[in-house]
């Protein structure tokens, strides 16, 4: 086994094995290994992702962290900010949970224990947050869900929630099912955010946005092609 990736497996152990708050270990750990997955040959990646995929602890610690932030999202005041994972932190584990979703999709390695992530406060951050919003952290949202949408929303190792916010009521219709857990109104939501993100003059946020647009289009192209052929357009004449 090469010597990073037995470094990459003692600090993905260390790492599962942290109490939560200890974000002043957890925070170099998470980063190390987006490190290694980002930065390890393409040969190397199918063993990096099964590694740490399997590893339950630190699956655990990740959901922990998304879980904080989902809570803290719009419910702030009552929470203490201990309570809240420092933003460096959340900005990390968006991006090694991302690069875990595109390497498993590419490798087809299998999931021991998935993730569930809230899409529907993801896209309302997006949405009516964004100012109040660090720019590291849309970034890390923006990448997130690129690589959700490049998976059409169905990656085995995030379990989505929506919410009426974004398909409506029950029994879905047509379009919403079709794009579910996103749903037409999702969608939309997610395109005029990401549309007010393209005025941003910060150039690694712009990108962000851009990237993410694409894969918006994409899915919507795939999934439900009338819709997408309206998006598309709708786009076009924003320009």
């Amino acid at each position: 086994m090469p010597v990073f990736m037995c470094v990459c497996e003692s600090v993905s152990n260390i790492a599962g094995r942290l109490k939560p708050t200890k974000t002043e270990s957890l925070l170099p750990a998470i980063s190390y290994l987006y490190c290694c997955l980002s930065l390890s040959p393409a040969h190397c990646t199918d063993r990096a992702v099964s590694m740490l995929l399997s590893n339950s602890g630190l699956m655990d610690q990740l959901q922990t962290v998304f879980s904080s932030s989902s809570s803290s999202s719009f419910s702030a005041p009552s929470l203490s900010p201990s309570a809240c994972p420092p933003l460096a932190l959340l900005c990390c584990c968006h991006l090694l949970l991302s690069s875990l979703i595109t390497l498993q999709r590419v490798h087809s390695t299998q999931v021991h224990k998935s993730i569930t992530w809230s899409l529907d406060t993801a896209v309302q951050r997006l949405l009516t947050q964004k100012r109040n919003t660090d720019s590291l952290l849309l970034i890390s949202y923006l990448r997130l869900l690129q690589a959700l949408l490049d998976t059409d929303l169905a990656s085995e190792v995030v379990c989505l929630t929506s919410g009426p916010g974004l398909v409506g009521l029950r029994p879905l219709g047509i379009e919403d099912g079709a794009l579910y857990p996103l749903g037409s109104r999702g969608a939309q939501c997610l395109s005029i955010a990401l549309s007010g993100l393209l005025l941003q003059k910060h150039e690694l946020l712009l990108r962000a946005s851009v990237n993410c647009l694409s894969s918006l289009l994409g899915f919507l192209q795939r999934k439900s092609p009338a819709t997408g052929i309206k998006q598309r357009d709708g786009e076009r004449g924003s320009e």
